[in-house]
């Protein structure tokens, strides 16, 4: 990762009757992604380690939408290996997101402490 290394492929393509035309996908890298599985990996535990989204960005020199999009191929692949099998105690809280009235409803696995889903929503007074 200390030198820039650009891998020029001509990746094949194939024409589908009902599909149309598809991108054959390559072992080093996720579909319709810039980068390699090796850097995504390797950003990921640099976004963790950095304070926040901006300074990873800067580590990696990569723009905001890249980083943005690097993080929501990670959060796709962790959910297609995630089982919901174990679940015994689930939460579910309301987190407000910015400022004004924009909140959020996480719900959660107690025992392994990690979130299963959130979804927009509205705030609503209770009279």
């Amino acid at each position: 990762m200390q030198f820039k290394t650009e891998i020029r492929a001509a990746v094949p393509r194939c024409r589908c009757v009902q599909c149309g035309v598809k991108t054959v996908s390559v072992p080093w890298a996720g579909k319709h992604s810039r980068f390699t599985l090796m850097f995504e990996a390797f950003g990921i535990r640099v976004l963790q380690a950095a304070a926040n989204v901006s300074r990873a960005a800067a580590l990696l020199d990569l723009n905001w939408e890249s980083v943005h999009k690097l993080i929501e191929r990670a959060v796709a692949r962790g959910i297609d290996r995630r089982t919901l099998d174990e679940i015994k105690h689930v939460g579910i809280d309301e987190k407000s997101l910015g400022k004004g009235h924009d909140y959020v409803s996480v719900l959660t696995d107690q025992d392994h402490r990690r979130v299963l889903d959130v979804t927009k929503g509205s705030h609503r007074c209770r009279d």
